[in-house]
C-alpha cells in the first residue's frame, strides 16, 4: 500500500494540463510566505516514512504515513519550516521542508498507460510497455501543448527505462527553476 488509509477518489494530473492566460498570471503572483516560491508547486516526498500532519508541527496528530518515497506532491501552503502538501487522492497534510525534494517526478493514476518510443508512436498506439497504476518515476519533458511526457524509471529487470506517455495519465510536475 502508497499509505493509509486508502481514499478512493483519484485526480488526474493538475499542472500538466494547460493553464489559461488568467489561471497562469494568479499562479505566478501566489507566492510562499516562507521561501518566496510559487504556490501551488510540484516536490517529492524524500523521507521515509514520511508523516503528514493535521497542523504545521510535530505536536500535531499524523493523519496520513507515506511509505515510497519520489511520490510526487503539490505544495499548496508554507508556515515556518512545514508545507502543507496534496497528494493524487486529494488528500492534504502537513510535511516537515526536510523531508520534501524539488524534484520532477509522476505517479501513474490511470489503470495503465502506454508508454512509447517517441510522442508520434504514442500516437500511432505503437506502445512498447504499459505502466501500471501506482508506478512512479522521474518526469523528463512535456510537449509545448502539455499532452504527451518523457519519463524515466527504474526497473529491476530491464534497468533504467526511457519513454513517452500520455500526461493525462500522470499526476505530477515541474518543481520552479
Amino acid at each position: 500500500m502508497l499509505r493509509l488509509p486508502l481514499a478512493l477518489l483519484l485526480l488526474s494530473c493538475a499542472l500538466l494540463v494547460p493553464l489559461s492566460r488568467q489561471d497562469a498570471q494568479a499562479q505566478e503572483t501566489t507566492r510562499g510566505t516562507e521561501t518566496g516560491l510559487p504556490l501551488p508547486r510540484w516536490a517529492a516526498l524524500d523521507g521515509l516514512p514520511t508523516r503528514a500532519r493535521v497542523g504545521p508541527g510535530r505536536r500535531y496528530a499524523v493523519e496520513w504515513e507515506y511509505h515510497r518515497k519520489g511520490l510526487p506532491v503539490q505544495i499548496i501552503d508554507e508556515f515556518e519550516h512545514w508545507r502543507r502538501v496534496v497528494d493524487w487522492q486529494g488528500s492534504e497534510g502537513w510535511v516537515h521542508s526536510s523531508l520534501l525534494k524539488g524534484q520532477a517526478r509522476f505517479q501513474v493514476v490511470a489503470a495503465a498507460a502506454g508508454l512509447a518510443a517517441n510522442p508520434s508512436a504514442l500516437a500511432e498506439s505503437a506502445h512498447f510497455a504499459e505502466l501500471g497504476e501506482g508506478v512512479i518515476g522521474d518526469l523528463l519533458s512535456c510537449t509545448q501543448d502539455k499532452a504527451v511526457c518523457e519519463v524515466r524509471l527504474e526497473d529491476s529487470i530491464h534497468g533504467t527505462v526511457r519513454g513517452w506517455v500520455q500526461a493525462e495519465n500522470l499526476y505530477g510536475g515541474f518543481p520552479p527553476e
